[in-house]
């Protein structure tokens, strides 16, 4: 991979455009980055680092940071390109991240998604390729061979965490190791089986706890019957190898237990099934005798009672005849019976009808009562179109009355409509002077809206003017207060500096170890090394009064942009403002507003003015017609009034004649049905009391000729020997009873068993039944064990079978359970087999490191003048720890091996960025051989001495023999002399600006 060129803007420091070209930089191999601190060094390395992955390093992507530059205006979109060659193809990269624009129309801001471009260059030209994020990070990674944290780590060697990385202990080199190398496999491998092993555990246990739940369900199967000393828990847990034995003996035993108690039961309950049948039928024996003898004993009182029964056996017979022939006379009491009733009751009727009847009428007969009633009929119908007459005489009244209402309220109407009409000139006149009005304020409130909205924008330009003037005052009193402190802290600092440099050579004494070489003459005897003076500043002392300054520094230039900016702004709110005062504009805004509201108000009223005045002329119009209207219908009512009179006196006339004194022709229609009805009642109560008394005589007659033939002398007696069905009933039940009783007994009679039972003793059912429920419970006793015993074998087999089948299941899982738990052990190191203890990811990541090891000791002798070697080690940790990635350097010149953590500031530097490239090489390795050709060290190299820089860039030099280009991001001033390929970034008050510049070599 090689860098041609980058392009940022408005990223980071940079607000204005700038260009890098890489191409320019790299054809010396070695080219200078440097600047003042904050100038963006290296913000150069995290546009490459954003325009590759869309990321920044590390924790400059924390949450919340923006990548945008503060001193961009807000027009200016933040993009970076980068041009660069991967494997064998020219490609552009453009980014722009999500960021706030201002909006196209109104005010306020909006937010750009961020986006994406990749485009590669063919002989025609740049060819777009893709706009996705997805797809270019893929196709970046996939060229690269390497992720972001490798790239940051391989291309951009920061210097200061490798040598964190040569001080670390095991556990951290593992994490860094493990994020450059991606062990993630590794680690998944050794997480895998850790599961499968956790779940071949619970694979196990959960069989053991299900054979120990069937040898439970075994033991309360087996209840009583087996020796439960020899029960194998609680001896025996889940995972013993020894519980299958154990299981399978005692289940062996308790079988054999149980079928000889099954055999003891089923003799016993044969034994007591004899017993039961004999006792069985003494009981039956028992209870027949038992009943013959009650029955022959039943059969003697049943005889005694009929015999005494028998006088009232004849009673009954004879009661029973004499009904019987009553029953033929019944019908015909009955008919003479309801004949009467009806007689009694049209005869009341009679008497009742008559009593209301005039006197003339009282004694009349059928026919005479029949004449008058068809007389009065006929009046009655006369009176119909006399009805008629009086309804047309009622509606004519009530047509009368309501043309006389009309009449009144036609003449108020006209009143009122006269009365207005006389009105309307003066409403018409004064409604359209309010149109007027209104037409004219309306007018006059649209031009002073037009001049109203230019003075409030010019009032708010004063009022922002005198703000932003006093905002300007207060920063300026400010930038020069912090104009002084941050003077004063400089000055501190530059004497603090001195100070420390005056007495530097007892600080470097400090250093010194009894033994080892002194880092300024490399002389390992110390006979008089410098002591502290009094006051003596150390290093701390001076950083602490350096980074005061610089916070003074920052708060000035912070200060500075503020005034800036206050002055611009107010710059631009005088111009919109102009030369009247923010009091002028005010009172002119104040008369302006209050003119065109007082117009606005009156412009308000014009429709409802115009909408009065077209309602006035409508109901002008409406009145005019309607006025000669009520004239032409007031001359038709007075007609019509003076007809309805003249038909309402003849209509009077006759009905004076045809009521007859009754107030109205219904009065009279009810007078007359009232008589007619009277009239038709005694007529049908004389006619119904003549057939009643026919009907009864032939009653009687019927009568006397049934009792006659039914053998009765009188009706008197056929009356009384009739009884009623219930009463008959009864009576021949009493005699069905008698003559069954009868018979039964002579059955019984006849019977020999009975009387034979009754000669032999009484007998004794209850105690032969009490002895037989005895033999019947001791039956079930017996039954109950035998199947108790039954089933139990039964279910201890079955228990049995399940337990083997179980057994047999549990065998393969412990069988891979004891496999899998080995190699978990082995790739975890907690197995006695891994002597070091050492995980697969760190066996691997330690193969990994002695391969970096090695690349990086090729330049470090090199850089150290051949003393010093890296070497891997793999010795065992002390206590629980683990091993395998221990880092070691042996002193050729001492022949000793030690911790790196002993080198010394310089030494350290070697080191670290011996080992930063061979890590370098060794991913790259690792990443398929992608060819590196421009990387990155950031800063380290102001710890060493003339010599040892000479050394370390003679090494640098020597990485263009692959066709490498290398830049040094450094503050060292002896730098500048001895790379001739330089970028300068300069640190401005509008943004930091990147130069290219070419230094004369020094020797």
């Amino acid at each position: 991979m090689r860098l041609h060129r980058l392009a940022v803007t408005a990223f980071g420091p940079f607000a204005e455009p700038q260009e890098i070209d890489f191409d320019a930089l790299s054809g010396a191999g070695i080219f200078l980055l440097h600047g003042p601190t904050g100038a963006g060094k290296t913000s150069v390395l995290d546009a490459v680092c954003y325009a590759l992955y869309g990321s920044v390093p590390g924790p400059r992507q924390a949450p919340g940071t923006s990548l945008r530059s503060d001193h961009a205006s807000a027009g200016t979109p933040t993009e970076v390109t980068l041009e660069l060659t991967a494997g064998g193809r020219r490609l552009e990269i453009t980014r722009r991240p999500e960021q706030e624009r201002p909006k196209k129309r109104g005010t306020g801001t909006t937010k750009d998604k961020a986006q994406s471009r990749l485009r590669e260059h063919t002989g025609g030209g740049w060819e777009p390729l893709s706009r996705s994020h997805q797809e270019i990070g893929e196709e970046i990674e996939q060229l690269l061979g390497m992720s972001r944290e490798q790239f940051c780590q391989v291309v951009l060697l920061p210097q200061g965490e490798f040598a964190k990385f040569l001080r670390a202990d095991e556990a951290a080199r593992g994490r860094l190791l493990g994020r450059l190398f991606d062990t993630r496999r590794f680690a998944a491998v050794e997480a895998l089986l850790a599961e499968r092993r956790r779940a071949a555990e619970a694979k196990v246990r959960a069989g053991d706890e299900k054979v120990l739940h069937t040898a439970q369900r075994l033991a309360q199967a087996a209840g009583d019957s087996a020796d439960l000393r020899a029960w194998p828990l609680p001896g025996h847990q889940p995972g013993d190898p020894g519980l299958a034995d154990a299981i399978r003996a005692w289940a062996a035993v308790a079988r054999c237990s149980a079928r000889e108690r099954l055999d003891v039961a089923e003799y016993a309950l044969a034994a007591v099934e004899s017993r039961h049948h004999s006792a069985r039928r003494a009981a039956e024996d028992a209870r027949e005798l038992d009943r013959l003898q009650r029955r022959h004993a039943e059969t003697v009182r049943r005889a005694a009672l009929l015999a005494e029964a028998e006088p009232e056996r004849e009673r009954v017979r004879d009661l029973l005849d004499r009904a019987r022939r009553g029953a033929l006379v019944a019908p015909a009491l009955e008919l003479r019976g309801a004949a009467s009733a009806a007689h009694l009751a049209a005869a009341h009727a009679e008497a009742a009808t008559r009593a209301e009847l005039p006197t003339q009428l009282k004694e009349a007969g059928t026919e005479q009562l029949a004449a008058v009633e068809q007389r009065l009929r006929e009046d009655l119908g006369a009176l119909g179109a006399a009805h008629r007459a009086e309804q047309r005489s009622s509606e004519i009244g009530r047509e009368r009355a309501d043309l006389e209402r009309e009449s009144r309220a036609a003449e108020e109407q006209h009143q009122e409509s006269a009365e207005w009409l006389e009105r309307w000139e003066a409403t018409r006149t004064a409604l359209q002077e309010r149109v007027d009005a209104a037409q004219q304020a309306a007018t006059l409130a649209e031009q002073l809206a037009g001049r109203l909205e230019p003075a409030r924008m010019h009032l708010n330009a004063a009022r922002r003017r005198d703000e932003l003037a006093a905002d300007a005052d207060r920063a300026e009193a400010e930038l020069l207060t912090l104009r002084e402190d941050s003077a004063a802290a400089r000055e501190r600092w530059l004497e603090l500096k001195e100070a420390r440099l005056r007495g530097i050579a007892a600080e470097l004494a400090e250093a010194l170890v009894a033994g080892e070489a002194c880092t300024v003459c490399g002389s390992a005897e110390h006979p008089a090394p410098a002591r502290p003076a009094p006051g003596h500043v150390d290093r701390a002392a001076e950083d602490a009064a350096h980074g005061l300054f610089e916070r003074a520094e920052q708060a000035r230039a912070a200060v500075e942009r503020r005034l800036a900016a206050a002055r611009e702004a107010r710059a631009e709110a005088a111009a919109a403002a102009g030369d009247a005062t923010t009091a002028e504009l005010l009172a002119l805004t104040s008369d302006l507003s209050a003119r065109h509201a007082a117009a606005h108000a009156a412009a308000a009223g014009l429709h409802s003015a115009r909408e009065q005045l077209a309602r006035a002329e409508r109901e002008h119009a409406t009145r005019s017609s309607e006025r000669q209207g009520a004239e032409t219908r007031a001359a038709a009512r007075a007609s019509r009034r003076e007809a309805l009179g003249r038909e309402q006196a003849a209509l009077e006339a006759e009905l004076t004649l045809v009521r007859d004194g009754a107030p109205t022709v219904a009065a009279r229609a009810r007078t007359l049905e009232d008589r007619v009805r009277m009239v038709s009642s005694a007529a049908g109560a004389l006619r119904r009391a003549e057939g009643t008394a026919a009907r009864l005589k032939e009653a009687d007659d019927q009568l006397a000729d049934a009792a006659f033939k039914a053998g009765f002398d009188t009706i008197e007696a056929a009356a009384d020997a009739v009884l009623p069905e219930y009463e008959r009933t009864a009576l021949q039940h009493r005699l069905d009873a008698w003559q069954t009783e009868e018979a039964l007994l002579a059955d019984r009679r006849g019977e020999t068993g009975a009387a034979e039972a009754a000669a032999l003793p009484p007998a004794e059912p209850e105690r032969a039944e009490a002895y037989a429920a005895r033999a019947a419970a001791r039956l079930r006793t017996a039954g109950s064990a035998a199947d108790a015993a039954r089933e139990r074998c039964r279910e201890l087999d079955r228990l049995s079978r399940q337990a083997e089948q179980e057994l047999r299941a549990l065998g393969p899982l412990r069988e891979a359970y004891d496999r899998v738990a080995r190699l978990a052990g082995l790739t975890a190191g907690t197995s006695a087999d891994n002597e070091r203890k050492m995980r697969l990811e760190a066996y691997v990541l330690a193969a990994r490191l002695e391969q970096v090891a090695a690349a990086a000791t090729v330049r470090l002798l090199r850089m150290s003048g051949g003393r010093y070697t890296l070497v891997h080690s793999d010795a065992r940790a002390g206590g629980r720890g683990r091993s395998g990635l221990g880092l070691h350097v042996v002193d050729a010149w001492t022949g000793s091996e030690r911790d790196t953590a002993t080198l010394s500031g310089g030494e350290t530097f070697f080191a670290s960025l011996a080992l930063a490239l061979g890590l370098a090489d060794v991913v790259t390795d690792e990443a398929g051989g992608m060819r590196l050709d421009t990387l990155f060290i950031d800063e380290g190299f102001g710890s060493l001495d003339d010599q040892a820089l000479d050394e370390v860039l003679d090494v640098l030099d020597s990485l263009r023999e692959r066709d490498r280009s290398v830049g040094i991001v450094s503050h060292v001033a002896d730098l500048r002399t001895r790379v001739q390929a330089q970028l300068e970034i300069v640190k401005q008050r509008g943004g930091s600006v990147v130069r290219h510049r070419t230094a004369a070599l020094t020797d």
